[in-house]
């Protein structure tokens, strides 16, 4: 039975220990009406059903962080409903658009779309970590070995290009 077959409110199944910590953190209150949980946004407690969580099976409690109210007004949507809008950069300029930038432990490093190239240094990190990868069991290795030749980069991202090339490998798609 999927989620949209589902008639009436349900109640997630919540384990002993996702109890004992909701309740221990506060999230969670048991209440003469039974198991009530805290909304992060607007800090009501409501009971833990359906009728006033959105069920989200990925989700530590089995809902959504924000009740059925804040999420349709921070969203502007029902939960399963089609984002209004797909181009999470349509509220930028031009110029934004093109720039996507990130800070990592104080590093900022921007990558300007129409300054992508071959010699630029994220791309030819990707070339490096292939190669590394090819030379390495493990990721430790190959991105320290990647790391000594492009100490701009930041941690996170090669960490993304050992993940993709990993990927890859497996796929049988390196040669």
């Amino acid at each position: 039975m999927t989620v949209s077959e589902r008639s009436g409110d349900v109640c997630p199944y919540q384990s002993p220990g996702q109890i004992r910590r909701g309740l221990a953190s506060g999230r969670l209150v048991l209440t003469e009406l039974g198991m009530e949980r805290l909304c992060s946004r607007c800090g009501e407690t409501y009971p833990l059903d359906t009728e006033f969580w959105y069920f989200q099976p990925s989700a530590r409690a089995g809902v959504g962080s924000y009740c059925k109210a804040c999420f349709r007004e921070v969203t502007g949507r029902c939960a399963g409903q089609p984002r209004k809008d797909k181009n999470r950069f349509s509220n930028k300029t031009q110029t934004e658009m093109q720039t996507v930038q990130t800070t990592t432990a104080g590093q900022v490093m921007a990558i300007r779309i129409d300054e992508l190239h071959k010699e630029h240094d994220l791309v030819r990190a990707a070339r490096a970590m292939v190669r590394a990868h090819m030379d390495h069991d493990t990721a430790l290795p190959a991105l320290e070995e990647v790391r000594e030749q492009f100490p701009g980069v930041p941690a996170d991202y090669l960490i993304c290009l050992w993940i993709g090339v990993n990927a890859k490998d497996r796929e049988g798609l390196l040669v």
